[in-house]
């Protein structure tokens, strides 16, 4: 799981996707240093969907870590990565990643999760929630 790596300093920006961490862990809450992204579906039968909120919720808490969490409203796990190039869960993964790892402010970075071209944030499908963005 990429939250093994949240305290390397290394990493440049991490995240869950249809994932969360199993119980709150303030030291591990503590460690992150980099932008985090959890993407996961409202009805998730296997809990990601409860334990990627309350990551979202301790690492906003922190005050400083950039975090953003996109819940597709009724997917299951793994929402719609089986779609064909991955579906929206794949969009908002690569938009992040365009984001933070190649500074793309553009439609196909920053401005696809934030701003007026945020399509995402006008879709009645996704509940999206942000903490700390520059």
């Amino acid at each position: 799981m990429a939250a093994g790596t949240a305290a390397d300093p290394r990493m440049t920006t991490w995240g869950h996707t249809s994932s969360g961490s199993f119980s709150a862990n303030q030291a591990f809450y503590n460690s992150i240093h980099t932008p985090v992204l959890i993407v996961t579906g409202t009805a998730d039968s296997l809990g990601a969907h409860e334990n990627g909120a309350r990551d979202f919720d301790n690492i906003a808490a922190q005050g400083d870590i950039p975090v953003m969490m996109f819940a597709k409203i009724g997917a299951d796990h793994g929402g719609d990565l089986w779609a064909r190039n991955g579906g929206e869960f794949t969009q908002v993964n690569l938009a992040w990643l365009n984001w933070w790892l190649k500074g793309d402010v553009s439609a196909t970075g920053k401005g696809m999760l934030v701003g007026a071209g945020c399509r995402f944030c006008n879709d009645s499908s996704w509940r999206i929630s942000s903490a700390s963005l520059p």
